[in-house]
């Protein structure tokens, strides 16, 4: 063939390649102009490609559109059969990473551009090469701008309204593990997200730690015992500071807790970024609903991002401030603790030297026992009052919970056999009214011992034949568990300090307790977001509501 004969014949087959191109771009508009939805060109391409042999073990339904052949005929290549011309690769972060342009050669005879993005990945304890395909052609731009037009033309701004008025919100939670958990809520109950997680910043130890996620089937789950090594990671490019953009992977291996691959499909993972520091990341996928990427959502995550950054770094300001506060609040503990030492310590301690003092002149081995049990108790009490004045020290300095389903019926069931003997003992009549449906988000074990905090105290000022009525509610906005009872009630000075620590209304301390259940039960309430409200009339019995908001945000 002279030269003149081949300049034709590839001319030909450019204007044939053009002709095909230009009939692509026409059914894409016509297809707009019907109202179809355009998702089903948001897919990018996916070949698993083995390193060693560049035989294709596996590719996507989008690969297959793209591309014209079969996935019989694909798995039967290799890359090479279908990449005509190919730049050199390159290494970044300690991890293989190819990116470059490409001819790929279609089924029907005429060449694509297409955007390659290797890496290397395990698949199946198996290495491979993942490549994500774009198509470069003038097809996909035109779908590209479509798509950006209508996103930004609706759904987009419309989140972007949403991403404000969630912002709002959380601005109002002041506790960061509440925050953490709600970041998590809110994204997909409101920006639309599927599954969601949130990692934070380690650099000490250079680890990713969990915060809260979302489970398999649907369910938030804590994930604070989870953590992995960033070195050697994409997400090390935002640590590092040398990118912000984000990650996206199409058809790429799904995780569960126990990072077992339980599918494949989209992931977007963005920094949280503060100004130039990360604070970790915000990691989205299509696990639950398999539904493609929306052209808008990559976007739409960075700006969460940037927004949870923000909250995060305000919440952390505030728990400084709250820090101090608790400083001084212990400092004022601790003279209070010296201060009653002079009267909890000293009557038990003057019991426990006297009946020491007894069974030591004593051979009357009856006598001997019942002076060594008198002294078992005032050591218990002084146990009990040491043990509860540490257990409210550290909550108040790590208020972390980890939040489950709880069953709010079976809580208050199982707080009220607690005290069951007591209530007997005292033939209190006990009203029980809870909706056995009801539950609610929260920390079980630190719940329980809130509400076992208020029955103590119901219980312990209800004299002979009274009455207690536990209630459990539900509003628009929180779930509120109520406690009345008919004891001898608190006059208004008392109420203004039954919260503070080491306090007592009984300053004779002819009641025995160490003054810091109700302090504990309302620091509870306060990490959950809620508060502890009380009403009481002397003579008269007094009214205690555990309130948690739904929505996590603190209770005015």
């Amino acid at each position: 063939m002279t030269d003149d004969n081949q300049h034709l014949h590839k001319r030909i087959q450019e204007l044939e390649a053009a002709a095909i191109e230009q009939a692509r771009v026409e059914h894409l508009i016509q297809y707009a102009a019907a109202g179809q939805d355009l998702g089903r060109y948001m897919a990018l391409g996916v070949l698993y490609v083995d390193p060693s042999t560049r035989q294709i073990v596996d590719t996507n339904d989008a690969t297959i559109e793209l591309l014209g052949y079969t996935r019989v005929e694909l798995l039967n290549r290799t890359l090479d059969d279908l990449e005509i011309a190919v730049n050199a690769a390159s290494t970044q972060d300690g991890i293989h990473s190819r990116m470059y342009t490409a001819t790929y050669q279609h089924r029907g005879g005429y060449p694509l551009t297409i955007s390659v993005h290797g890496w290397l990945l395990k698949r199946n304890d198996r290495e491979l090469m993942y490549y994500r395909l774009a198509d470069d052609s003038l097809h996909r731009r035109v779908w590209y701008e479509l798509q950006r037009r209508e996103d930004e033309g609706s759904s987009f701004q419309q989140k972007l309204t949403t991403l404000n008025e969630i912002t709002v919100e959380l601005s109002k939670i002041e506790s960061f593990d509440t925050l953490c958990f709600h970041v998590i809520k809110l994204g997909i109950e409101r920006l639309g997200f599927d599954r969601m997680g949130l990692w934070l910043v380690d650099t000490e130890n250079q680890l990713m730690r969990g915060t809260y996620g979302m489970d398999e089937a649907g369910n938030m789950r804590p994930e604070h015992g989870q953590s992995w090594s960033y070195v050697g990671q994409q997400v090390y490019a935002f640590i590092s500071g040398k990118s912000d953009k984000p990650l996206i992977f199409d058809d790429s291996p799904l995780y569960n807790d126990k990072s077992q691959i339980i599918h494949y499909g989209w992931q977007v993972t963005v920094p949280v970024l503060h100004g130039q520091h990360c604070l970790g990341t915000l990691v989205a996928d299509n696990y639950r609903h398999n539904r493609p990427i929306r052209n808008f959502e990559p976007e739409l995550l960075r700006l969460y991002g940037i927004t949870v950054a923000h909250l995060m770094e305000l919440s952390r300001s505030r728990e400084q401030a709250t820090a101090l506060h608790v400083a001084n609040q212990l400092a004022y503990m601790l003279t209070e603790f010296i201060t009653n030492i002079g009267h909890d310590f000293r009557t038990p301690l003057a019991t426990i030297n006297t009946n020491a003092y007894l069974m030591q002149r004593s051979n009357d081995g009856e006598r001997r026992q019942k002076l060594a049990t008198g002294i078992q108790a005032q050591v218990k009490h002084i146990t009990t009052m040491v043990d509860r004045t540490l257990e409210f020290v550290a909550f108040q300095r790590n208020p972390m919970l980890t939040r489950t389903t709880v069953d709010l019926a079976n809580l208050l069931q199982g707080v009220l056999h607690k005290h069951q003997s007591e209530i007997t003992a005292k033939n209190i009549l006990v009203n029980f009214t809870v909706d056995p449906t009801l539950s609610l988000q929260a920390d079980n074990a630190y719940l329980s011992h809130a509400v076992n905090e208020l029955m103590d105290n119901a219980v312990r000022y209800t004299g002979e034949r009274g009455q207690i009525d536990v209630e459990g509610m539900s509003g628009s906005h929180s779930v509120t568990i109520r406690m009345r009872d008919t004891g001898v009630g608190m006059d208004a000075d008392t109420l203004k300090r039954i919260f503070d620590p080491l306090y007592r209304g009984d300053e004779a301390r002819t009641k025995r307790h160490s003054g810091l259940g109700l302090a504990i039960a309302q620091a509870i309430a306060a990490a959950h977001g809620g508060r502890i409200r009380v009403e009481s009339t002397v003579g008269s019995g007094s009214l205690f509501e555990f309130i948690i908001p739904l929505d996590g945000h603190t209770q005015a």
